[in-house]
């Protein structure tokens, strides 16, 4: 089961972005395996804030446009919401411990230890993620 970083959904949106065809392709190529897929409200509410942002994007793309896509990804056939579970929060609180994280690193280990917990492959194109033991990542190139 994959979960996606947020540069994957921005990229899947952003018609105009460089890397939107190639994320496009694997998505569709992904989502024709019929492999579960999950998701993250986390992920999708960050989606949210940056791609209504016109600081952050070239386009701030209007609230209710963003939202429908958030419902799209939420209603695919064998979509997956997770959320920290149990263990959560010890995954999390070891890999910023043990790796000595601060700042943009910080809210990454919380992801990363979402996946780690859910067992997912995390698909993101920020290869910080590289960093973080026991996590399968993977960048879509």
């Amino acid at each position: 089961m994959i979960l996606c970083d947020v540069n994957i959904f921005i990229n899947l949106y952003l018609t105009h972005n460089s890397e939107h065809k190639k994320i496009k392709s694997w998505f569709e190529e992904f989502l024709l395996s019929g492999e579960n897929f999950a998701y993250s409200e986390l992920v999708l509410s960050s989606f949210l804030r940056i791609i209504s942002n016109p600081k952050m994007t070239k386009f701030a793309v209007p609230i209710d446009s963003a939202l429908k896509f958030t419902d799209k990804i939420m209603q695919i056939t064998h979509a997956i919401s997770i959320r920290p579970g149990v263990k959560h929060w010890n995954i999390f609180s070891n890999y910023c411990s043990s790796l000595k994280l601060k700042a943009n690193l910080i809210p990454d280990a919380y992801l990363a230890a979402l996946a780690v917990e859910h067992e997912c492959t995390w698909v993101s194109q920020d290869e910080d993620f590289k960093i973080f033991p026991n996590l399968d990542w993977k960048k879509v190139v």
